[in-house]
């Protein structure tokens, strides 16, 4: 499975969520329409360092080893421009997700 995380501005120990299991292939139907920029390791978006209290603005999927596809052809990190963690929750009908 591929794996979802939510992302704060910055960097530091709290600047991910924990992360979120799900299949490529419900992720490739649910986000196909999004932008997307390549990482070949965890981005850091924005400057600064996220605090315990700082929202996730930001959606990042993670590839590994057997979960490319069409849209995700490279392991590594896929930033989901434009697409924010609440509309996310929604899409990939992640229920244990933290408010956006």
């Amino acid at each position: 499975m591929a794996k979802v995380f939510f992302v704060k501005d910055g960097t530091g120990d709290e600047h991910t969520s924990s992360g979120f299991d799900i299949p490529i292939g419900e992720i490739n139907k649910a986000l196909r329409s999004f932008e997307k920029k390549y990482f070949a390791s965890g981005p850091t978006i924005n400057s600064g360092v996220a605090g315990t209290f700082s929202p996730y603005r930001h959606v990042v999927v993670e590839i590994t080893d057997g979960e490319t596809s069409v849209f995700f052809p490279t392991v590594g990190f896929y930033y989901m421009t434009g697409l924010r963690p609440a509309e996310a929750k929604t899409l990939l009908k992640i229920a244990n997700a933290p408010d956006a």
